[in-house]
């Protein structure tokens, strides 16, 4: 390996390291809430130090990108500043010749990142999610603490009054039934724990089913219970039936790349509504993202001139503030495959289009 490239490597890996981890402590941080939340169920330590380092997997295909941008930025504004760019001009290196060892690390982290995004962060997902349905199997009670982790869009919860590790008083709980698509309410005046099952009293249910054709109404169940008692892995599994405990989920965000493919052949989605192809070029931008940001961070870094001070920041923060606008508004799109397509890899041809333009004013030595 050159010399010059072992110089401008150790440079940038180290300021990509410090970077990486400070981001990952800040990210960690911001999750420190749902920690917070998983520790309040009783789990033993031991499960909620696992339920934190599958955190990390979350917040790495993001972390990654924007520590390669700070790295690659400060390493090319320090030798520009020092005037060891202008050195390395005057004895015959071109821009091209500088910026290949960073640019081609780049490259290699855009695949790690990638591979992160595509196998690992997934399975980390599912790995959290199988916790937290083994914690609400044991501590049914779990499931009734507002701002839960487990949500489930089929399911509304009110709670008159929790109380903590004991019980909750005056429940109400709409499900919607898988079958025939009607609601059912349960209201249950208290529930509390009696070894390591879920106790219900004064439960009252109301729920409906059509009538058979030519009935002209709809017949109405009404079933009061003075007291029903439940395991939590059977609760658990009337709440959440499309996770099975100790299966594989069916979400798209805890599936791998590979079994995602697989997933949208085996359903033959079409391309304008497949939201499983839609995940796959999520996971794929994010990882073009960390060479989009690293080539950014290269190109914008490098001062033109002394008059020029912290423009090439300034355009940079713009660049990384309006692709990450898109990147996150792609996520939204569930349903709009063409256009999630759209805003996922738009953003790296803004960039890699302005990168190429800053290269050729720097080539020619006018400024931006």
């Amino acid at each position: 390996m050159p010399l010059l490239w072992r110089y401008l490597l150790r440079s940038y890996l180290e300021t990509l390291l410090l970077a990486f981890l400070s981001f990952i402590a800040i990210l960690l941080v911001i999750q420190c809430q749902e920690v917070a939340r998983f520790a309040s169920s009783g789990a033993p330590i031991s499960t909620i130090l696992l339920f934190t380092l599958y955190q990390i997997p979350y917040v790495i295909p993001l972390a990654l990108p924007i520590s390669s941008l700070i790295a690659s930025f400060l390493l090319m504004q320090k030798i520009s500043r020092s005037s060891e760019l202008t050195a390395l001009r005057a004895l015959g290196q071109s821009l091209a010749e500088i910026c290949t060892p960073i640019l081609l690390m780049g490259m290699l982290l855009a695949a790690l990142n990638f591979l992160i995004a595509s196998e690992i962060t997934p399975r980390a997902r599912a790995s959290a999610k199988h916790l937290l349905y083994d914690m609400a199997a044991k501590s049914p009670l779990f499931l009734f603490q507002r701002g839960t982790l487990l949500r489930c869009k089929d399911v509304y919860m009110e709670i008159g009054e929790l109380e903590p590790g004991k019980g909750a008083k005056d429940l109400k709980v709409v499900v919607r039934g898988l079958s025939h698509g009607r609601l059912a309410l349960a209201m249950i005046e208290h529930a509390k724990m009696e070894n390591a099952a879920l106790a219900l009293e004064g439960m009252h249910i109301i729920s409906s089913w059509e009538a058979e054709e030519g009935g002209g109404f709809d017949h109405l169940f009404v079933e009061s219970e003075e007291r029903m008692v439940t395991d939590g892995a059977t609760l658990v599994q009337m709440l959440y039936p499309n996770a099975a405990l100790g299966g594989s989920h069916v979400n798209k965000d805890c599936l791998p790349s590979r079994m995602l493919w697989l997933d949208s052949m085996a359903k033959n989605e079409k391309f304008s509504n497949s939201t499983s192809l839609l995940e796959l070029v999520r996971r794929l931008s994010l990882g073009l993202t960390a060479f989009s940001f690293t080539a950014l961070g290269t190109l914008f870094g490098i001062d033109l001139s002394r008059s020029e001070k912290m423009r090439g920041a300034a355009y940079a923060a713009l660049l990384t503030g309006g692709f990450l606008a898109l990147l996150f508004a792609a996520r939204s799109m569930h349903h709009l495959t063409y256009l999630g397509v759209l805003l996922n890899l738009i953003g790296h041809s803004f960039l890699l289009v302005a990168c190429m333009k800053r290269g050729r004013s720097i080539a020619s030595g006018v400024g931006s």
